[in-house]
């Protein structure tokens, strides 16, 4: 008989098999119902996991988030010295995860929103990025976060709005690798 899984190790091959839903078909074909048929495992495991629908895709997006936050500091701290070093590793990363979570990050995305408490999720987002990128670049930057927020934003913003090209318009992985370490680059300098 095999090792039963911690909580931690359940909940983490849950999260995996809602992502593998969603891939084949969808956020509308993701409740706690078919997450439970589709991992084997009795409804009320998935229940105690995660509550409801709504908490499952929260929780979905934010293993999502994690992951590039994760990335992009660790790559950042294997290189940890210059400006464009650290932009290197905030671009690889991100991308990578990018294009690891395929375009079903905006899907579980849209599905959120349509709960009242997640309006506004891409604020939040924003938000939450912002404030990593301010951990990573603070070497680079001078002055607080609060007078920084707008160029963080704005880095954010460079950076999702280049993603989606990669993902939904094709743009090529290079270019946008290329494209990004400019513009940020560009962004951090004119401080």
């Amino acid at each position: 008989m095999g090792k039963r899984m911690t909580k931690e190790e359940r909940r983490t091959q849950l999260l995996a098999m809602a992502n593998q839903i969603v891939q084949k078909s969808g956020t509308e074909a993701l409740t706690l119902i078919s997450l439970a048929d589709y991992a084997g495992v009795s409804k009320p495991i998935t229940y105690e996991h995660f509550g409801s629908r709504e908490v499952l895709l929260s929780a979905l997006y934010q293993s999502y988030d994690q992951r590039v936050i994760k990335a992009i500091e660790q790559a950042v701290a294997e290189h940890p010295l210059s400006l464009e070093a650290t932009i290197d590793s905030v671009v690889k990363s991100y991308l990578a995860c990018v294009v690891h979570c395929g375009p079903q990050y905006e899907e579980i995305i849209a599905a959120l929103q349509a709960y009242p408490g997640y309006r506004n999720l891409k604020a939040d987002i924003r938000y939450y990025f912002s404030k990593a990128y301010w951990q990573i670049l603070q070497p680079h930057l001078t002055g607080s976060f609060q007078e920084n927020k707008g160029v963080l934003y704005a880095i954010h913003g460079t950076i999702d709005a280049i993603s989606d090209a990669v993902m939904i318009e094709g743009l090529s992985y290079e270019a946008a690798e290329r494209l990004l370490r400019k513009l940020i680059f560009t962004i951090v300098k004119s401080l």
